[in-house]
């Protein structure tokens, strides 16, 4: 083929055609434009498939770490709300004490180790998506945001975490001036109920007072280390504060949730995962 259009444009030379020389010059120039436009179409939907293909394994595996984060968020829902309880049982107790007398053990109980996990967010596929650029090939502007807020209103939870932290280490004082763990049975106590009302979060793990280790302890009538009406005083205000938090957080928590929720479905419907999960 090559040599027949050799021939061709010789023999126009030949016979002297530079007008039909021209114009077939002109013809091949704009056939072989029109063939690199082709490739070049051709190139652009073959990365344009390998991309939507990437981004349909992307939805995939970010689909798999929401429902992971949801199952850590129900958990810190529990969590939070169990502390929140423990304090209204706490302040309720403190506020209808006719005398300290007989409080220590319920104090200790009620005010053991107010803090929450930290979270374990699945962030493996969101920080690819973004570090790989991946994200500029997605193509409904929804999703884009969706995670955009979904990755920075984690970071602000994580923020809020250390907050709370700092706010219950500054509580702890207060406690240590008015409750005394000086039990026989403290290590069982430490290993068992206090254990359980801490970490529980699935069970109503408040109701120990029959407890055996609580009986043994309650039968020591070890007495509250402070008699001071303003030390009970400013303790209930830190826990008020720190109650507030906790309410803020269970708003926060399930918002992320509710959100996680609304992407999934997003990605499974924009990626046709129906039957994937």
């Amino acid at each position: 083929m090559l040599a027949f259009f050799k021939r061709f444009r010789r023999s126009l030379l030949a016979e002297k055609k530079f007008g039909k020389y021209l114009s077939y010059a002109i013809g091949e120039i704009v056939l072989v434009v029109i063939g690199i436009l082709i490739a070049l179409q051709i190139n652009t939907w073959n990365t344009e498939r390998t991309n939507q293909e990437n981004i349909k394994v992307f939805a995939f595996s970010l689909v798999t770490e929401l429902q992971g984060d949801i199952d850590e968020i129900d958990q810190r829902i529990s969590q939070v709300n169990k502390n929140n309880l423990r304090i209204d049982s706490l302040i309720g107790v403190l506020s209808i004490a006719e005398s300290y007398d007989d409080l220590n053990i319920d104090l200790l109980c009620l005010s053991w180790n107010l803090y929450y996990m930290p979270y374990k967010w699945n962030r493996s596929t969101i920080d690819q998506l973004k570090n790989s650029a991946t994200l500029r090939h997605i193509e409904n502007d929804t999703i884009i945001k969706m995670i955009g807020k979904y990755d920075a209103f984690s970071k602000h939870l994580e923020e809020d975490h250390r907050g709370d932290q700092t706010r219950i280490q500054m509580l702890e004082p207060f406690i240590n001036r008015i409750v005394n763990y000086n039990y026989s049975n403290i290590k069982s106590l430490r290993g068992g109920i206090l254990q359980k009302i801490s970490s529980d979060f699935e069970n109503d793990s408040l109701n120990f007072f029959k407890h055996p280790d609580y009986e043994k302890a309650k039968k020591e009538n070890l007495q509250v280390l402070s008699r001071d009406p303003s030390d009970y005083d400013l303790l209930i205000n830190n826990l008020v504060g720190l109650q507030f938090q906790f309410s803020v957080r269970d708003f926060e928590l399930n918002n992320q949730k509710k959100d996680a929720q609304e992407l999934i479905q997003l990605l499974i419907r924009e990626y046709e995962l129906e039957n994937q999960f």
